[in-house]
């Protein structure tokens, strides 16, 4: 397994004093959110992501292993009109382009109020979306993670792991997997029943608290290692939280989780 970061998780202010303790951590790789680095039109910027990249590697030996985020500021909702839909598509197509530009393997899907659904049959409409943009995805090189989102972040389409696993299961594209957020597994009160199969369907790991509150230590976390060793994981541990806390703190949380799961 290996170590990331988002970097929601600090201010701009404070990127260079990150970058030097996750080199010296042994983190290996940054997890982004695409506004976070580009205020406007983050999708248009592909030479400055570049360069951003290369800026990284070169000075801190880190990758871009993720996106997050990705909707930030869109109204538009995949179960609302065709043209919202449509915009959507061709705007995470851009996203899958940005992603592809900066060699990331991995975008997550969470955008909760983006994905609102107001009537059992539109499962359809989903399937369809997250297949088209599987398949473009893998012509790109890089997946789109479902990420499961409780209501307490006001959605109702895909609240839990169970839930993300069996979709992935029903679009059944290889462009389309699982983000596993150990926020969400909280906040349900879930289990760890999955099986090899469907532990293969995980793209992406985020050790997380509801509502993105600082990291707590758990015995629950050694479990989810003791499972994912068993199983062969071999993706990477993103830590996500929000900037709201000393950076102390922040610092703390790395070192713990590079403890429990290295």
């Amino acid at each position: 397994m290996k170590l990331s970061i988002s970097n929601l998780a600090w201010n701009e202010d404070n990127d260079t004093v990150v970058y030097d303790w996750m080199q010296k951590l042994e983190y290996q790789g940054l997890e982004i959110a695409p506004t976070r680095l580009f205020k406007a039109n983050p999708y248009d910027c592909l030479d400055e992501a570049k360069k951003f990249m290369e800026f990284l590697k070169t000075t801190y030996n880190l990758d871009i292993v993720s996106m997050q985020s990705i909707w930030y500021g869109k109204k538009q909702s995949i179960f609302g009109t065709c043209e919202e839909r449509n915009y959507l598509l061709e705007y995470t197509k851009k996203a899958i382009i940005f992603a592809e530009n900066v060699k990331c393997p991995n975008i997550v899907f969470g955008c909760p109020k983006n994905r609102i659904i107001k009537e059992p049959e539109q499962i359809e409409v989903a399937i369809g979306f997250f297949d088209e943009l599987g398949k473009y995805a893998l012509e790109h090189n890089t997946v789109i993670a479902l990420e499961p989102n409780p209501r307490i972040y006001n959605t109702n389409f895909i609240n839990t792991t169970r839930e993300a696993i069996e979709f992935c299961k029903l679009v059944c594209n290889k462009g389309i997997k699982v983000n596993f957020d150990f926020g969400s597994v909280l906040e349900n009160n879930e289990n760890f029943c999955f099986g090899k199969s469907e532990i293969q369907l995980i793209n992406h790991i985020h050790i997380s608290e509801p509502y993105l509150k600082v990291i707590k230590k758990r015995e629950l976390h050694k479990e989810l290692k003791k499972i994912l060793l068993k199983n062969d994981y071999n993706g990477f541990i993103s830590i996500e939280m929000n900037s709201d806390l000393d950076l102390r703190k922040l610092k703390e949380t790395m070192k713990y989780v590079k403890e429990v799961f290295i």
